[in-house]
């Protein structure tokens, strides 16, 4: 990642300090650890904007646990955008494109090249266990104060018609620019951006892994691979809910709407924690899905119908392929899934885990929703 220019480095220092002490004041000094990590990722702010905005009103849980990536942000976004480099140190960026290459062709990038020991960021490889509550494979950490019962949640019908023809699957992406690490190395290079134009290396290739196991069950699929984050990061969401809402429109058989991420969990000495588990002999990024509901100060009507197919899809993959998912994370918020009654957000894996990993956990979860669309056809 490119360093800042020294003319910020007051301005992020200070940053860090009044938040850390911001916090503290607010939560008490039992959670100093957790809020001194929150100060540190407010130090990386101008080049993660929204991810330092959003430190401010998140729970006070351990960052190891939940991340750092900020899947929302506030509606009043206001800092710099982001650096996006290219894909690799080895190749040129380029415009997103609707016809990323094959993932034959992604594996078959170049060895990395040497990097200087003073370049090189640790690397923390885990499995992200189970926590929060849990009824028959779902565990959901619920940090909105509301009581919900996950098996009366389970045992409800999820309002999605799969009767009519059309595309039933809108797969989009908030923050399109979102990469991987390209190298299972057991460190990260610090010159290197981990956003990046280039569809090819970025979340949008993952979100072409989960359309085509979609597809392969007989789903229609829509990929909208629509920037909406570069040039400018403040003011993604809004762009985000334009897109679909014009989807939306043009195909109104769309049922589920699905905003591919991936999560930055990064320790306050600069560890990157890659939740990684193995299945069927291969590493796969951990996955964390994300559902909001309705509070004083966020709307989000009828967000039960949402939860109900967000907890079906965690249960499958909790069921099909053990620790792939992450807790489900249940938030005050809305992260536009107020726009239809089967929005899920994902994050795939973090900034730590390769492309590889997270493109093999697209296939599992593409798998696993298609189970369960299908079986709301019977």
């Amino acid at each position: 990642m490119p360093r800042h220019p020294k003319k910020w480095k007051k301005v992020l220092t200070g940053a860090a300090i009044l938040t850390a002490a911001a916090c503290i004041i607010g939560s008490g000094a039992s959670n100093f650890g957790a809020l001194t990590d929150r100060a540190a990722m407010l130090s990386v702010g101008l080049a993660f904007p929204e991810g330092g905005l959003s430190l401010l009103n998140r729970d006070h849980e351990a960052l190891v646990q939940e991340g750092t990536h900020a899947a929302a942000a506030p509606p009043n976004e206001t800092s710099q955008p982001p650096t996006v480099s290219a894909a690799s140190s080895q190749a040129a960026s380029s415009e997103a494109s609707s016809t990323p290459e094959t993932s034959e062709t992604v594996s078959q990038a170049p060895e990395p090249t040497e990097v200087p020991e003073d370049q090189r960021g640790p690397i923390q490889e885990q499995k992200i266990g189970t926590s929060g509550d849990n009824f028959e494979n779902v565990w959901v950490k619920n940090s909105t104060g509301r009581t919900i019962s996950i098996q009366e949640e389970l045992e409800k019908t999820p309002d999605i018609n799969m009767q009519d023809d059309g595309p039933k699957v809108l797969i989009m992406h908030t923050h399109t620019t979102e990469g991987y690490e390209l190298f299972d190395r057991g460190y990260y290079d610090k010159s290197y951006s981990i956003r990046t134009t280039d569809a090819t290396q970025s979340v949008v290739r993952v979100g072409d892994e989960i359309q085509k196991a979609l597809e392969a069950q007989g789903i229609g699929v829509i990929h909208d691979t629509t920037v909406h984050d570069y040039p400018a990061y403040n003011g993604s969401y809004g762009r985000s809910a334009d897109t679909v809402k014009a989807q939306l429109e043009k195909n109104p058989s769309i049922q589920v709407v699905l905003d591919i991420h991936r999560d930055g969990i990064t320790r306050e000495d600069g560890t990157r924690v890659k939740p990684t588990v193995e299945i069927d002999g291969k590493k796969a990024a951990q996955v964390m899905i994300i559902a909001g509901c309705e509070s004083e100060s966020v709307s989000h009507p009828d967000w039960e119908l949402n939860l109900r197919l967000a907890m079906r899809l965690q249960q499958n993959l909790a069921t099909n392929f053990p620790d792939l998912a992450r807790p489900l994370k249940f938030m005050n918020a809305n992260y536009n899934q107020n726009l239809t009654h089967g929005s899920i957000l994902i994050e795939m894996g973090s900034e730590a885990n390769t492309l590889d990993e997270a493109m093999y956990s697209g296939q599992m979860v593409g798998q696993a929703l298609g189970e369960v669309l299908n079986q709301l056809k019977e």
